[in-house]
């Protein structure tokens, strides 16, 4: 599971903010949106990132074992 959350410019959680997680290698990760989850799919390197809205996080690794 990825614990996510959109913050304002205070950097305060901003609650009912509706988070969307995207798999960048869906071979290797793909997403299980229902459980904000990730699920490995392949061994190796996978980018992912969140966004809210328009809004996107920068893209992060999860390594798949």
């Amino acid at each position: 599971m990825v614990q996510v959350r959109a913050l304002n410019r205070d950097g305060d959680s901003i609650p009912g903010a509706v988070i969307v997680l995207v798999s960048l290698n869906p071979d290797t990760v793909a997403i299980d949106s229902a459980r904000m989850a990730v699920v490995g799919k392949a061994i190796g390197p996978a980018k992912v990132f969140a966004r809210t809205g328009n809004l996107p996080s920068d893209p992060f690794t999860i390594l798949v074992k």
